[in-house]
């Protein structure tokens, strides 16, 4: 009889996987994958709350906060400011959870990487992940395009991917790290319930 082996399902076994794909140079899956943990992290976290609330919700108070800096859409985010004014404290993240829950419905489901700003749920009208060889400093960026396109500007926010998947999974750490029974994997003492089985030679055993 063949045993095959378990992929780890867990949450940090599949922030392994999202690693792997990265590493790989598999983009578009790393990225895919990584949208999925918030829903999963927010699912067991806030059971019965909607999908769009409790992945927001879970995305502002673990990952947000990484993202620190004014929000594109807030009353003086483009104002120029005088040397006599001083710098302006900002206690608000430029990537929320609604912003990324926005492009997580429209990558998923439709494969593009522009949220419906109609919604207005998201001030983006792009969101676009870049990928250095190394993390520049200030590789994140805003900017608004002014044209036909859009009446009020088009914003468009660029994230580096490296790093959304480093704050993503520090947030993910401190997750499991105050409930750590959530990081179980479901169903993992049922063949029947694993998405997974792995039957390749020198992975599986038999008995």
């Amino acid at each position: 009889m063949v045993i095959p082996h378990q992929v780890d399902t867990s949450i940090r076994g599949r922030m392994g996987d999202v690693r792997k794909a990265f590493e790989a140079g598999a983009f578009l899956s790393a990225i895919s994958m990584a949208l999925t943990l918030p829903d999963i992290c927010g699912d067991r976290l806030y059971p019965g709350s909607s999908s769009s609330e409790r992945y927001s919700k879970w995305f502002d108070k673990y990952v947000a906060p990484s993202y620190v800096g004014p929000r594109p859409d807030g009353p003086d985010a483009w104002d120029i400011r005088g040397a006599d004014v001083g710098p302006t404290s900002y206690f608000t993240s430029y990537f929320s959870g609604d912003d990324c829950y926005q492009l997580r419905c429209v990558y998923l489901h439709e494969g593009v990487n522009a949220p419906h700003v109609e919604r207005n749920k998201t001030p983006f009208n792009v969101i676009q992940f870049r990928i250095f060889d190394e993390m520049p400093a200030g590789c994140d960026g805003i900017e608004k395009m002014q044209g036909n396109l859009e009446p009020d500007g088009f914003l468009k926010i660029d994230l580096d991917l490296r790093k959304f998947l480093d704050n993503l999974e520090a947030g993910i750490d401190r997750f499991l790290n105050e409930h750590p029974e959530m990081n179980d994997d479901r169903g993992s003492d049922s063949f029947l319930y694993q998405p997974v089985l792995d039957f390749r030679s020198g992975i599986a055993r038999e008995i």
